[in-house]
């Protein structure tokens, strides 16, 4: 068993306290922003980020007979139209439900940021029991994804409206803290010197 003990155990607890920075949610993508019409039901939008992880969305929910509605957020990496109709999707991300939220209002999901790969098209499914989704049909206005037909997984060519969310202090590897860096060499000295100490003493004991 390995014992740390003395100036060197108080040198390793030194290591692992650091500071972190404060994280702060940030648009990444927008899609259109006229409202001119709706879709209930599911609703399928492609989009790309454009920084590395995805931390909210937020969607404009359209007003309906209904007051409110329960509302499900899914993202996924992959989508595949079906033969015969309908698709089928791979690579969850994210699945979170709102409850009740008021019609002709923004149902905003917030969630620990998710790693994604830059640039890479990403799916968006949404579920309105009773309400609907905001779309400015007949405009194809956001150019890095459309919203895509669910029977079919064919492009529709126009968009809902909708923004996503990066967290800035969000990273995918594990950083090596700097306190840990800048006592690398005073370890080393310490073992440098434990190591002379235990060839001195097994000299000692062969004579």
């Amino acid at each position: 068993m390995l014992r740390i003990s003395g100036l060197v155990g108080a040198l390793a607890l030194s290591t692992v306290i650091i500071g972190t920075a404060s994280a702060t949610v940030l648009p990444d993508q927008q899609g259109a922003t006229n409202h001119t019409a709706g879709l209930g039901g599911e609703v399928i939008q492609s989009f790309t980020p454009a920084q590395d992880n995805i931390a909210g969305v937020d969607v404009l929910v359209s007003g309906t007979a209904a007051l409110v509605d329960d509302v499900t957020l899914e993202i996924f990496t992959t989508l595949t139209p079906i033969g015969g109709g309908g698709v089928s999707f791979g690579g969850l991300l994210v699945s979170q439900t709102l409850q009740d939220v008021p019609r002709s209002t923004t149902a905003q999901f917030r969630f620990a940021p998710v790693a994604v790969v830059p640039e890479q098209l990403l799916y968006m499914r949404l579920f309105f029991p009773k309400l609907s989704i905001a779309t400015n049909f007949p405009n194809d206005a956001y150019s890095r994804g459309t919203l895509i037909d669910p029977a079919t997984g064919n492009d529709l060519n126009y968009d809902s409206l909708f923004v996503t969310y990066y967290d800035d202090a969000f990273s995918s590897t594990v950083p090596v803290p700097a306190s840990a860096v800048l006592m690398a060499p005073v370890f080393g000295v310490l073992l440098m010197a434990r190591n002379r100490h235990r060839k001195s003493r097994s000299g000692s004991a062969a004579s």
